[in-house]
């Protein structure tokens, strides 16, 4: 069948199952593809059948100061090989200096060292639709912040922001934090600040917050949050987490059970309900667009829970539970497991500990399977003989085509637009794919 003579429904069909770089390449087929392609009702049918489908998934991989991996996913759970992507926001390699060793240290210190840069690059919260937030931390400064969708290598600078106190607020007490969410009531993806300042009245604090919208690209400031000094909350971001449209972390009010605070990214409102266990250590974090805690006994026992109806205490359940006999050393080496995803067929879990070390836990033999792959950045390097962490982040992501306007992060000819013999070979791998979506949806009845 001749590709002109496709009906529209059925090529929008067919076009929904090719993975972005090949819907890349077909923006140049035609102009009805291009505007098909850069439709919001294809780029959301796109996103939709990829989170259906487990399909286009990769671990994105960001390493000390600024190095970005991507590792393909597929769904019989095994990944390829580490690839080496250029993020939009870079960082200076660390130097390394060596010191003479001190005559006055004891023997087994040596007095090397090594000289860190300025900034390094973080992940922001995880992935949503295939975006990350990225930001250029370092020295208790506000740096660059951007977002960025790997998978087609296109990102949007995010312009800054500025905290001021008013006339009730004392003192700045620390740089800004960030968290990254999606309001789907208004299809807006944001990102929201956090400053703590001192108030005036005594043993209170105020915390005041900005929130940026992609939509307007501008920030609005909303209403401060104020707490009594013994009230904890943890504004880290790695604690902040984002799921069902709000934004949640722990508060210690005093009582026996942490609370979760939420913010509500399309009504702006906070709301609190309580943790499922007492006070051992407990880490947030988001599975299955679900409400995660990891609970922490010590050096013997790690619990999973997940909130399946979000903002329902009641609906807190328990899906794992890992002893030292079961993982070996993990329970007691390891302080903190983030959960990335669940297998396909959901009766496992992809976990990355505090050695950022990968491994599967299996939620019904409660067993543990340490996952290798070649080329992952290492958590603990040795530059000069000398041991230093490697902080490493992880976070899974879709292939999609948010931000297809965005700026191009590898800048220069493609940015100048193809020649005519790129068009024309890019018409050809078009085909060729499509050729391959069509068995496809021929052989899929859905």
């Amino acid at each position: 069948m001749s590709l002109s003579n496709l009906l529209p429904e059925l090529l929008f069909e067919i076009l929904t199952r090719l993975p972005p770089k090949d819907l890349l390449r077909s923006l140049c087929v035609s102009k009805s593809w291009n505007a098909t392609i850069r439709s919001r009702r294809f780029i959301k049918a796109h996103l939709q059948r990829s989170a259906a489908t487990n399909s286009d998934r990769a671990l994105l991989v960001g390493s000390y100061p600024s190095d970005f991996f991507s590792v393909s996913f597929d769904d019989s759970e095994a990944f390829g090989e580490c690839v080496e992507i250029a993020p939009p926001l870079k960082c200076p390699e660390p130097a390394v200096e060596v010191d003479p060793f001190d005559p006055r240290l004891p023997d087994f210190i040596s007095a090397r060292w090594i000289k860190c840069p300025a900034a390094y690059t973080e992940i922001v919260g995880r992935s949503i639709h295939g975006l990350v937030c990225i930001r250029k931390g370092g020295k208790g400064e506000d740096g660059d912040i951007a977002f960025w969708n790997p998978s087609i290598q296109k990102f949007k600078m995010i312009p800054p922001t500025t905290f001021e106190a008013d006339l009730n607020i004392m003192t700045k007490l620390g740089s800004p934090c960030y968290a990254f969410g999606y309001d789907s009531i208004n299809d807006d993806y944001k990102l929201v600040g956090f400053v703590e300042y001192r108030n005036k009245e005594p043993f209170f604090f105020t915390y005041s917050v900005q929130i940026y919208s992609l939509k307007s690209n501008s920030w609005k400031r909303i209403q401060n949050i104020n707490i009594p000094w013994w009230s904890y909350y943890v504004f880290d971001l790695y604690n902040i987490v984002y799921v069902n449209g709000a934004l949640c972390w722990l508060m210690d009010d005093g009582s026996d059970i942490y609370t979760i605070v939420t913010l509500d990214l399309a009504t702006e409102e906070c709301g609190a309900f309580p943790a499922p266990v007492d006070k051992p250590y407990l880490f947030l974090e988001v599975l299955g667009d679900c409400l995660y805690i990891c609970v922490r006994h010590g050096r013997t026992r790690h619990d999973g829970w997940i909130m399946k109806e979000f903002g329902v205490a009641e609906s807190w359940t328990l899906i794992y539970s890992i002893t030292e006999e079961d993982s070996g050393s993990l329970c007691r080496k390891t302080f903190h497991y983030k959960p990335l995803v669940f297998s396909k067929n959901s009766g496992m879990v992809l976990f990355v500990d505090d050695y950022y070390m990968l491994f599967w836990i299996d939620i019904e033999e409660d067993t543990v399977k340490e996952v290798e792959i070649h080329g992952f950045p290492p958590g603990v390097v040795m530059v000069e003989n000398y041991s230093i962490s490697h902080p490493v982040t992880v976070t899974i992501c879709v292939g999609s085509l948010c931000l297809l306007d965005g700026d191009d992060v590898l800048a220069g000819r493609h940015q100048q637009g193809p020649s005519y013999l790129e068009e024309a070979e890019s018409s050809k791998q078009s085909e060729e794919s499509l050729d391959l979506a069509v068995e496809a949806a021929e052989d899929d009845p859905n």
